[in-house]
């Protein structure tokens, strides 16, 4: 039986507009704009739209003048503007996730498969609508989904750009109601030829639903790189991107719908954390977590890194990665009897290495697998990005010089970092300015408590280890 040629036509538009969802990325820098590849976002192990999102928050924070990094109203502003940045990311990206899954299952769909069943029932409101679309459901509403995403979006992106960004107000009851009257024109049933002629003739909708997308984030990403120019309008620059606030906190609502792994890695990890130093007009970055693993994965650690220092050009940024130097130290009220109140990193790993061979330890012989993961969970004791720089740059220093070092984080220092900081400060060993968001971590005391025992675990060993040798 020969194919119709109109359906092997829509069929092809549906899989190039599904290509276009492939199309790198592409961010804003200071000289140039920089494209990132798709499988770095979506790589749920390096959070790279939070990472990124956390680059341009440090980035604009540092042009700032002195006296300017203390005022409080221009770092607050500044803070908005950068977590309306974060969610632009989250709008792009759970579009076109969802697309991805919604084109995928049409273009394969089974072909013995001869209706398309709707039956659509009017929103109350637009959190029903974010309620459909981030619930868990059969393959089967794909095709009601499809038409309901580009609904929303369409009627988002269509109120941004109807009226003047300083008199925008979001109403809940115009954009369901337009959503509503939009999708009641369908039947609740298609054959499936017919649909996907409805859906190719879209298409074009869902490409510049995109299209907008981009503008609106190379926008705010525009206003927080030259942020240092305009922060005398700081409420203006704000302003631009008030309109969103009531979508956001929208969503807010449904988090605990959003259920795929991906879309649970980005948009619930609201606290990333990225750190820059300034230290000997030099510049110095990290990221928080354990990159020294990424060399034995396809080095998206080291593409993240150079994709920072393109968009920070002409500034320069050195990568810190974690060493073997970097500290934990023990809460200053412990008593214990070890001259050092502290572990490396390198004692870490070793007693991982050792970890069935301790002769004085109150644990019986696990496996690998287990061994690996009682480790990984204290990974933590170490990953801090501005633990990482200040262990670093002392490590450089010369015998007797103190490092002056400016600090700029996307987070207030957890309790971890400040054990390092208030120690290094008492000991006369670093002068820090520190400037970082209001944010902050959530590190629970029971936590914080387990990870003090395995140190001094650790500390046990290696006293054992000097009595033995």
């Amino acid at each position: 039986m020969v194919k119709n040629t109109n359906d092997f036509n829509e069929i092809d538009i549906l899989k190039k507009s599904l290509e276009q969802l492939e199309s790198p990325w592409e961010f804003q820098g200071n000289e140039k704009s920089v494209k990132v590849e798709t499988s770095i976002i979506e790589d749920v192990n390096y959070n790279f739209l939070g990472v990124i999102n956390d680059f341009y928050f440090i980035e604009s924070l540092d042009k700032l003048e002195e006296f300017e990094k203390q005022d409080s109203d221009i770092i607050i502003t500044l803070e908005r503007i950068s977590n309306h940045h974060n969610f632009l990311l989250f709008l792009k990206y759970f579009y076109q996730t969802e697309l991805k899954n919604y084109l995928d299952y049409l273009i394969n769909i089974n072909p013995k498969t001869k209706e398309i069943s709707l039956n659509f029932y009017a929103f109350k409101n637009v959190s029903e609508v974010w309620n459909f679309l981030l619930s868990k459901s059969i393959i089967d509403k794909y095709p009601l989904k499809l038409l309901v995403l580009i609904e929303l979006y369409k009627n988002l992106l269509n109120s941004n750009e109807d009226k003047e960004s300083t008199d925008i107000v979001f109403s809940d009851e115009y954009t369901v109601s337009n959503i509503n009257n939009n999708l009641s024109q369908f039947e609740s049933q298609y054959d499936l030829k017919k649909y996907f002629k409805i859906i190719a003739s879209l298409t074009f909708i869902i490409d510049s639903i995109t299209t907008s997308l981009n503008i609106l984030i190379k926008n705010v990403q525009t206003s927080l790189l030259l942020f240092y120019k305009n922060k005398s309008n700081s409420k203006h620059a704000y302003s631009i991107f008030r309109e969103l606030s009531s979508i956001e906190s929208t969503v807010s609502t449904f988090e605990d719908k959003i259920r795929t792994e991906e879309l649970c890695t980005f948009y619930k990890k609201k606290v990333n954390c990225l750190a820059s130093a300034s230290y000997n007009n030099e510049k110095f970055i990290a990221i928080n977590g354990l990159d020294t693993d990424s060399i034995n994965t396809d080095n998206k650690y080291e593409k993240i890194i150079r994709i920072i220092q393109e968009l920070a050009k002409p500034a320069e940024f050195k990568s810190i990665q974690i060493t073997d130097e970097v500290k934990y130290y023990l809460d200053p009220t412990i008593e214990i009897e070890y001259t050092r109140n502290n572990i490396t990193y390198k004692m870490f790993k070793n007693y991982k290495k050792n970890y069935n061979n301790q002769a004085n330890v109150n644990h019986k012989k696990i496996s690998d697998e287990n061994k690996d993961n009682i480790f990984n969970d204290k990974n933590r004791m170490f990953t801090c990005c501005e633990r990482k720089l200040i262990d670093n740059l002392i490590e450089e220093s010369t015998e007797n010089e103190y490092p002056n070092i400016e600090l700029i984080i996307t987070m207030e220092p957890c309790p971890l970092c400040n054990r390092t900081i208030e120690f290094l400060k008492r000991e006369n060993k670093l002068e820090l300015k520190i400037r970082h968001s209001e944010k902050n971590s959530n590190l629970p005391i029971d936590i914080i408590k387990e990870y003090d025992d395995f140190a001094i675990e650790i500390l046990n060993s290696e006293q054992q280890k000097k009595k033995s040798d």
